[in-house]
């Protein structure tokens, strides 16, 4: 009975030293195959030279590099990854990570790609096999790679979901009083002309409306704060490549340096007013 699993790859920073654990696996298990079809080889086919046995060898392993420039690279061995410079020069967008044997029925496939993409193909590995220890100790065995991998951690760790709102609701209230003393400077400049009707208290149509503005800031502010969020801290980030091409990096020290610099004293200011 054919056994399958298929398991997410998440909130990691994968180096190039992780990358070729996990295609170490795979190449591994590829020739550790192609060794037992040879041993096999003359048993199948007595008439054939053993020379020729690669021929008959239903099997494959690929590493297959997709660079930012739209360029491709495959190769069928870990030259690529161990001693090409390929992945030191060039910015690497995904890498995929495949072993199959129609001999014996095995798969073993990695899929990768940087970034906070939601994709059903990507950012995950799929094993299948006849056999279920086989199946169940390769899974093992690359969790636990994985598991050592360094986690994507920041200050959201553990609130990824929460903060945002928190975050959206302040800076949509902020918005709104921004907005209303505005306005209310315009007309006492004159520039617009009419009066600022106070509300009565009896009336409650302003707190709807105060409310409706606030969810719309709100929701604009969400989608903003989510988009950076992705941005500075991916689910998946390569630390592998030319330095100006990783962003996430790049980004995260110019918001500590800003933090650092500029707001945490502004901040320490206006405390030190109070």
């Amino acid at each position: 009975m054919k056994q399958y699993i298929n398991f997410e790859i998440r909130d990691r920073v994968i180096s190039k030293e992780n990358i070729i654990k996990l295609a170490t696996i795979g190449y591994e298990e590829y020739c550790s195959d192609k060794d037992e079809f040879r041993r096999n080889f003359n048993d199948y086919y007595k008439s054939i030279p053993i020379e020729e046995y690669e021929d008959y060898y239903r099997g494959k392993f690929k590493i297959t590099l997709n660079c930012s420039d739209g360029s491709r690279y495959s190769s069928d061995s870990l030259d690529i990854i161990t001693k090409s410079d390929l992945i030191d020069y060039k910015k690497i967008n995904s890498i995929t990570i495949d072993f199959e044997s129609n001999e014996y029925n095995k798969m073993l496939g990695i899929y990768l790609i940087e970034g906070s993409h939601i994709s059903s193909y990507f950012n995950k590995v799929e094993i299948k096999g006849d056999d279920e220890k086989w199946v169940n100790a390769l899974t093992q065995q690359i969790k636990d790679i994985i598991e050592h991998i360094k986690p994507q951690l920041n200050f959201l760790s553990g609130s990824r979901k929460i903060f945002p709102w928190i975050a959206s609701i302040l800076l949509s209230t902020l918005s709104l009083f921004t907005f209303v003393m505005f306005v209310a400077l315009l007309v006492k400049l004159g520039i617009l002309n009419g009066e600022i009707n106070k509300p009565s208290i009896q009336d409650n149509s302003w707190i709807l409306s105060i409310a409706m503005y606030i969810i719309g800031f709100t929701l604009v502010w969400k989608i903003w704060i989510d988009d950076k969020i992705k941005k500075l801290w991916p689910r998946i980030e390569f630390s592998f490549g030319p330095k100006h091409f990783q962003n996430g990096k790049i980004k995260r020290k110019i918001l500590s340096t800003f933090v650092t610099l500029i707001l945490l004293p502004i901040i320490f200011l206006i405390l030190g007013k109070i």
